[in-house]
């Protein structure tokens, strides 16, 4: 299957997971879910932000919280998890505005934007190379990348240790949050196979950005990066 086919149906998975979303990731994240959207925030920047991958809207939320002088703008490959987001940031709506969009072509002028922030979405990418060139380049002179995501670990024993686990325990977690057999959270675990080892991570963000610090959480099996270009 083609990476353009595997995604399109991975975004359909993530749109089904809908109201259990957050309980489920809560749970099979060991709790550091919404802990390294906060760590993430607490890097927040003056000025105009951009939430890549926003979905509902869950980072944007804490973002918007976290400073009351940005503008945050939302991109999704979604329209219906953008809507959703539109609805539950509508105390927000003068700061906050909603574009649909693919990370591998963001519909904004080159170093239009202070910062780019995302959480557990860049690993959902078509093509991760393209995505982080494409997404700097948005990014002023000084302007900072702060993704946080899944890791995909250089240690095979602790790889292996993660994909037995995605593939077998995340699904059996979620039907049990869900009451669904058949949830989409079968396929997250080809977002692993397709994502980069942490160690290719870090070597294609060095190609665009000046500085990069990259902390490691759950073994590895986790990270928070921030990049200044």
């Amino acid at each position: 299957m083609s990476n353009l086919k595997t995604w399109g149906r991975i975004i359909r998975d993530i749109e089904e997971t809908g109201a259990y979303y957050e309980r489920v990731n809560k749970v099979i994240s060991l709790g550091y879910g919404d802990k390294l959207r906060y760590l993430a925030c607490r890097e927040i920047v003056d000025g105009n932000i951009l939430d890549a991958g926003a979905g509902s809207g869950l980072l944007t939320y804490r973002i918007l919280v976290s400073k009351s002088d940005v503008y945050v703008i939302g991109l999704d490959a979604s329209y219906s998890l953008l809507k959703s987001s539109l609805n539950n940031l509508k105390i927000f709506l003068d700061r906050y505005d909603a574009v649909v969009g693919i990370f591998e072509s963001p519909p904004f002028r080159e170093g239009s934007l202070d910062a780019v922030y995302t959480a557990y979405a860049v690993r959902d990418s078509i093509n991760h190379l393209e995505a982080i060139r494409n997404l700097s380049k948005v990014i002023r002179d000084g302007g900072v990348f702060i993704d946080v995501d899944i890791g995909n670990p250089d240690n095979r024993i602790i790889s292996a240790i993660l994909r037995i686990y995605i593939k077998y325990m995340v699904p059996l977690i979620a039907a049990l949050i869900s009451k669904n057999v058949f949830n989409p959270w079968y396929s997250l675990i080809e977002t692993i196979y397709r994502t980069p080892s942490n160690r290719e991570l870090i070597l294609i963000c060095r190609k665009f950005f000046k500085k990069v610090l990259f902390k490691k959480y759950a073994a590895s099996m986790l990270y928070l990066l921030k990049c200044l270009k």
